[in-house]
């Protein structure tokens, strides 16, 4: 009897010796440790990955929640203290992300989580918690945020106007320029549905298009925007579609670019070439109409009147002279029509 008393003992020693084998190996996978505060004797226990995370070592280093606060940053105690005392107060779960400082000075980030037993009289009696490493994932997090404000401060400051907006055409964000363009606060125009600035004759073809493009693929077209204070204008547009690999979440990105001005002068230039073929076009039917009736006339002189060398000389030189006329008044003319073809 007592040997299998002995026997099952020792099969429980193994079987607890390998879960806490597990258990430091999920703990060391994960870079998080157990931790126990016990409230009544006052006394704080660690597993082993905590000393590593903190940078302790277990046999010189002897926790408590004194010396668990003296390794977090003056500017950070108070928080993280209330924090913890509040979850004693409400019996809420401790959730809390914080900065410690190792011995060298280095800095780490580390996320903890806890639930508090109560007795019957509803006096706390222990904690039981887990604190994990977290600092890559923060690293990593202040990485893209800082990428993500030079890429604003860049978009802020650039020259020409810049909108994004999602998959129901809701402004996201603006530009400086962006909303000089349009006449209206970032404020106002972020939440707006973008293709409400457009012609309405263009609305539903932009819809269309934004909705048919693919990841990364650019749209170019020329719009005309409709600027409830300033009044219309065209502009020059590129949009640009992004997908997130994630969220499956759609993103457009558009540079925008004001060419009323040169529509304009284009116009005008349109309307000058066009003034310029009538007037040729007058002007050659009033020039060519006596040079014509000359060339018609000059062979007749020639034949029924008597004329003397020197006569006939100064007739062909006429006659030479007038079809020159002519052919530089259809050079005129057509140097005139293509122009206005090239335009």
């Amino acid at each position: 009897m007592l040997h299998l008393v002995q026997e099952r003992i020792s099969r429980l020693e193994q079987a607890l010796h390998d879960t806490e084998r597990k258990t430091q190996v999920l703990q060391q996978f994960a870079k998080a440790g157990i931790w126990e505060f016990d409230l009544v004797k006052n006394k704080l226990w660690w597993s082993s990955e905590i000393y590593k995370i903190f940078g302790k070592d277990p046999l010189e280093f002897q926790p408590s929640f004194a010396s668990f606060l003296a390794c977090i940053p003056e500017d950070e105690v108070e928080r993280v203290k209330k924090a913890y005392l509040y979850s004693l107060d409400s019996r809420a779960t401790y959730n809390i992300v914080h900065r410690i400082v190792l011995n060298d000075g280095s800095i780490r980030f580390v996320e903890e989580h806890c639930e508090t037993r109560f007795n019957a009289d509803g006096k706390p009696m222990y904690s039981i918690g887990t604190c994990q490493d977290i600092t890559e994932k923060q690293n990593a997090i202040q990485l893209i945020e800082e990428s993500a404000n030079r890429f604003q401060d860049m978009v802020a400051k650039a020259p020409l106007a810049y909108v994004s907006f999602d998959q129901e055409c809701r402004i996201t964000m603006v530009n400086e320029r962006f909303c000089e363009l349009i006449g209206e606060s970032s404020e106002s125009l972020v939440g707006k549905h973008f293709h409400q600035f457009l012609n309405k004759d263009q609305v539903e073809a932009f819809k269309k298009s934004i909705a048919n493009s693919k990841n990364a693929e650019e749209l170019t077209a020329d719009f005309t925007l409709v600027r409830p204070k300033l009044g219309p204008i065209i502009v020059a547009m590129t949009v640009k579609r992004y997908t997130s690999s994630l969220h499956q979440i759609d993103e457009f990105h558009g540079i925008l670019l004001d060419i009323t001005y040169i529509n304009t002068h284009q116009e005008k230039i349109k309307e000058q070439n066009q003034r310029l073929l009538d007037i040729a076009w007058s002007q050659s039917h009033i020039l060519r109409h006596p040079v014509t009736n000359l060339l018609g006339i000059l062979p007749l002189v020639k034949e029924e009147l008597s004329l003397n060398k020197a006569q006939i000389s100064l007739a062909d030189k006429i006659q030479v002279d007038l079809l020159n006329l002519d052919t530089s008044i259809h050079r005129i003319v057509n140097k005139c029509s293509s122009v206005k073809t090239k335009v």
